[in-house]
């Protein structure tokens, strides 16, 4: 309370990882803020591929942070991208992700066919329900998408706002009892850091009651494009638009950002 908060989410690479300390990569990568006040959301992807420097480790994908150091690296390496304090750290493995999908009952989500001529359209043609064996080849897809591991990013985001859409509609974040048997059906497939108890996590459930899925806005961290570096296929991090991006964050700017930069938030359909 009387604070904004950034959480560190990972999605880990495999099954039964979260629990493992070294040797998996974070394919999945997003920091979540949370405004002081409490009425909005904010949730940055950032490319795996980002090549960027990892403390202690020289140049590499930013993916391999977690990989090589564990959740230490991993979060000290986001804490010098950004600049930002990183409050809580997140970490979901395949595993979880499917025990979440499944326990929530399927996970509806809405797209346009990737044949459509353009993305992040205010209509959808396809339809689907999300079950735990179909929502991982859904988020894990990049190659027969248009702007590969780009538009693999933003199905994670668009999968992430429905699965917030469905908690919000089942009150379920106002529900101690809701909120803990989500977590036990997660089990060890998906991990917090010690700081984030149960009552914290009831605390952080409760403060964000009045926020409604239009109040979650998902953008992607900016680029300059994609290139090669040796035989590895590298996206190049933008550091001065990023430096705007996380200085926004940390003073609760925002809504300022977003409406100067629009070409950086994920719609609400998408391939």
């Amino acid at each position: 309370a009387g604070r904004s908060l950034n959480f560190l989410i990972a999605g880990l690479d495999g099954e039964q990882r979260a629990a493992q300390a070294l040797g998996a990569r974070s394919d999945a990568i997003m920091v979540l803020h949370l405004d002081v006040d409490r009425r909005h959301v904010w949730v940055v992807s950032v490319p795996r591929d980002s090549w960027i420097a990892l403390p202690g480790h020289g140049e590499h994908k930013l993916n391999a942070a977690y990989s090589l150091g564990g959740p230490a690296l991993f979060v000290l390496t986001m804490e010098q991208l950004t600049g930002l304090r990183m409050d809580h750290l997140v970490v979901v493995d395949w595993t979880g992700l499917r025990r979440l999908t499944d326990a929530l009952g399927g996970v509806p989500v809405s797209l346009v066919s990737p044949s459509s001529a353009a993305a992040d359209t205010s209509g959808a043609d396809v339809a689907l329900t999300m079950d735990g064996a179909t929502v991982l080849p859904y988020l894990s897809e990049r190659r027969r998408l248009p702007n590969g591991d780009f538009d693999r990013m933003k199905r994670q985001q668009v999968f992430a706002r429905d699965v917030f859409r469905l908690l919000c509609d089942r009150s379920t974040l106002t529900d101690p009892t809701a909120l803990r048997t989500l977590a036990e059906a997660l089990g060890d497939g998906m991990r917090v850091d010690t700081g984030l108890t149960t009552d914290e996590m009831l605390g952080l459930a409760a403060s964000l009651r009045t926020v409604r899925p239009e109040n979650v806005v998902f953008l992607t961290a900016p680029t300059t494009g994609t290139g090669t570096e040796g035989d590895a296929r590298v996206v190049h991090y933008d550091g001065v638009a990023g430096r705007d991006l996380w200085q926004a964050m940390a003073h609760d700017r925002m809504p300022e950002f977003a409406a100067a930069h629009p070409e950086l938030i994920t719609g609400e359909h998408v391939r």
